[in-house]
């Protein structure tokens, strides 16, 4: 490795020094918001009888047990036309599910047989979703192989990584290596990584693809996509439903959710609407000096979906989603859940988006429309000082972003399919912090504005398909700050991605495929009046991933076997690092710098059988050796060994689930568990002359489910989450010298959940 010292250069920003402002933005810790600095909280507990509170509510949850075993057993059998022992039904999520038959995806911008679509993909159907205790999609996502997800804000937002590959941190620290949808509207921030936690409720499905998708989705889609994708409105009849839940935290409290889907056609087969609502209220499970319980979550969502069908071959569809999250703090604490804060830590994470779908059939060609704007608002408060009198950061990180798309398709009939399109965002960033007391502000602003023409594909011949693709992406940026206020900085930076795939379809239920696909993040500026001037614009980073897979259905597809092998080949790579803020005497700011390359092989696998007629098993895991392929280092400092994974990269998950389905009293019944492992994470920083290394710990977390059927409405389901109540330190900071500051996942949590439809 040379000498440029933007490439030898610390990939984690460093602990701030006195009297500076960045040490939490430097940490992946984005802590948003101009609350009050004075030390309230923006939520309140259950008061001083929180203790009788919680035994009352255990004794309700335990009777809630007996009556629904009660009424299951003893309550007059419904008229049954099946067979006496009931098929199981999916209760925890398997993604890619083969007891359903086959399942419509839309990866590749078309219609297509899920087994038959040549990507890793992973599917979570809308039925499971809400039959799930999962209150999120982010919650949802730890089920999918490949794929690890970590809750930097308690109230919504979150990191992705897909195979081994992420941001250095949700904010700041470069743009998203995972691309993120809801519906038509991508969230593809300029310098920031995050991913909302939508509600799960009355999803059509959630489509992970693992790999570079940047042909198809350009810029963030560096290795992975996740598409949430709601419900269309129903043009012909009124639908409703609605789900109920009750649960208990171990060392926390008492929970509730609640939400409710309506259905309503204004004019038949023409018109008609949808509407989901939701709400959460979780009792928090971290402690902090008096107060128990800090981090308590209110949520609430809305959505909304319009479908208009004017003419034969017209598709009008306009979607709405809202959300309002509230947390009184960080899920970061010691293993006796405690964060030594004297100041409250309120955050907020809110967004509405719009997204308006037109598709019109030109007989042969389909023309189609995608327009999507994103309003985003991320605050809260954290105390970075740790000492007795604290001292606040706070923060307001806001983005609207508009996009739109136009593509022509050939219908899928015929010996070639190929659409070819162009796109179009325009996103604006703003970041606010200050300290209290009031030692610094700063105020940025970061735009984008990004075009990208692009054209894909297919031609069959017999039973082999060929697939070529290419994209052009140009996306202009700028930059400055207001406080103190500097010139604009302009920058503009080019890709051109290509994909290349052989598919053999020798049967309708085998799939076996060859690919090349190459994926690209955009670059960006440095911060303007903060980041010294020798560090230049970071420039895009590229991944190339070479992969075989295969697909196959056995025994009428009740045994499926699903498996990809891949080499991936990181350049440029996107890093921090900790530098001196130059307006700031005695305080370091974070800098992204092009890094050394990493690479490596990894491996994705599926299992899934239906052993009888009433059992369901599957087993997923993947594997990835992403390693930095040199050294990586700061002032003569070695952060990165060669050899060793970047920050934030597990290298194994494991995935198995089982479901087993009979007759309770004559009601249909399941009895469902989950097992997820995930391999520890380490984070490296340098700090006082030296690296500091934190490491995680291995993740091993069960779930088990009865479910029964009560009546034709109505389904109960008991539940446990993280059965064995573990407590691994999931990530910490290497750079923050406490053993406050790890996060942690939720302690063992049983409740009922009711279905009514």
């Amino acid at each position: 490795m040379g000498t440029d010292p933007h490439r030898r250069l610390s990939t984690v920003p460093q602990m701030f020094a006195p009297g500076g402002y960045s040490y939490a933005r430097r940490q992946g810790h984005q802590v948003d918001g101009r609350h009050d600095l004075s030390g309230r909280s923006s939520l309140s507990g259950i008061g001083g009888s929180k203790e009788m509170v919680r035994t009352h509510h255990r004794r309700m949850l335990m009777a809630s047990v007996a009556i629904v075993t009660g009424i299951a057993i003893n309550a007059p059998a419904q008229a049954q036309d099946s067979a006496p022992v009931a098929r199981a039904r999916a209760t925890e999520l398997t993604p890619q599910d083969t007891s359903d038959g086959d399942i419509v995806v839309t990866a590749q911008r078309r219609d297509e047989s899920l087994n038959s679509v040549p990507i890793s993909i992973s599917v979570l159907r809308g039925e499971q979703l809400d039959a799930a205790s999962s209150e999120g999609v982010i919650e949802a996502l730890r089920s999918v192989p490949g794929v690890t997800t970590t809750e930097y804000f308690q109230s919504g937002g979150s990191g992705i990584s897909v195979r081994g590959v992420t941001a250095n941190a949700p904010t700041l620290n470069g743009s998203n290596p995972v691309s993120y949808y809801l519906d038509e509207v991508p969230f593809s921030f300029v310098k920031s990584a995050i991913a909302p936690d939508s509600s799960a409720y009355d999803l059509k499905r959630v489509e992970v693809l693992r790999g570079p998708q940047g042909t198809l989705y350009g810029a963030s889609a560096l290795n992975g996509v996740v598409r949430v994708l709601s419900n269309d409105a129903d043009l012909s009849k009124i639908d409703y439903k609605a789900r109920l839940s009750s649960s208990y935290t171990e060392h926390g409290g008492v929970n509730y959710r609640a939400d409710a889907m309506v259905n309503i056609p204004l004019v038949e087969d023409k018109l008609g609407v949808r509407l989901v609502a939701g709400y959460v209220n979780n009792d928090g499970w971290i402690d902090r000096p008096g107060k128990e319980d800090a981090n308590d979550v209110r949520n609430f969502s809305l959505r909304a979906k319009i479908g208009f069908r004017p003419a034969e071959g017209t598709r009008i569809d306009l979607s709405y989603w809202r959300a309002r999250n509230r947390s009184g703090g960080l899920s970061v604490g010691t293993e006796d859940f405690f964060r030594d804060t004297r100041i409250p830590e309120p955050q907020s994470f809110d967004y509405d988006t719009l997204g308006l779908r037109i598709e019109q059939d030109l007989g042969g060609v389909v023309l189609t429309n995608s327009t999507g704007y994103l309003d985003l608002k991320n605050d809260g408060i954290f105390d970075y000082a740790g000492t007795s009198f604290g001292i606040a950061l706070g923060s307001v990180f806001g983005t609207k972003i508009f996009s739109n798309e136009l593509t022509l398709s050939s219908d899928t009939t015929g010996a070639l399919d190929w659409s070819i399109g162009g796109s179009y965002r325009r996103a604006r960033d703003r970041l606010d912090q200050y300290t209290s007391p009031p030692f610094f502000t700063y105020t940025a602003f970061d735009n984008s504005d990004a075009y990208a023409v692009f054209g894909e594909a297919t031609y069959k011949v017999g039973q082999i398909e060929l697939t070529g693709g290419l994209r052009y992406f140009h996306d202009d940026v700028s930059a400055r700050a207001s406080d103190p206020p500097t010139p604009t900085a302009e920058e503009g930076y080019d890709a051109v991605t290509p994909r290349a795939v052989v598919t053999w379809l020798p049967d309708d239920r085998t799939t076996v495929y060859a690919s090349y696909s190459q994926g690209f993040r955009s670059g960006s500026i440095q911060y303007q009046g903060l980041v010294p001037p020798e560090f230049p614009g970071v420039r895009p980073d590229r991944l190339h991933n070479y992969e075989v897979g295969s697909k196959l259905g056995l025994l009428g597809n009740r045994v499926q076997f699903e498996t990809a092998a891949y080499f991936i080949d990181w350049k440029n790579v996107q890093q921090s690092l900790s530098v001196p803020a130059i307006t700031v005497p005695g305080a370091f700011v974070t800098a992204l710098v092009n890094a050394a390359s990493a690479s490596g092989f990894g491996v994705d696998a599926k299992v899934s059988a239906r052993v009888a007629p009433q059992l369901t098993v599957s087993v997923a895991g993947s594997y990835n050796d992403l390693r930095v392929d040199e050294p990586v280092e700061s002032s003569g400092i070695v952060l990165f060994r060669k050899g060793e994974r970047l920050n934030r990269s597990p290298s194994t998950i494991l995935v198995g689930t089982a479901d087993y389905g009979f007759s309770l009293g004559g009601r249909d019944a399941s009895l469902s568990g989950s097992l997820n492992y995930t391999s520890r994470q380490s984070d490296r920083g340098i700090s006082g002359g030296q690296t500091l290394v934190a490491r995680g710990q291995e993740q091993i977390i069960g779930g088990a489910r009865f479910s029964v059927g009560l009546t034709e409405m109505l389904r109960a389901t008991l539940f446990v989450d993280n059965v064995t109540n573990q407590n691994p330190r999931i990530i910490g900071s290497a750079t923050i010298p406490t053993n406050d500051f790890d996060l942690r996942i939720r302690p063992r949590t049983f409740g009922i959940q009711l279905e009514i439809r």
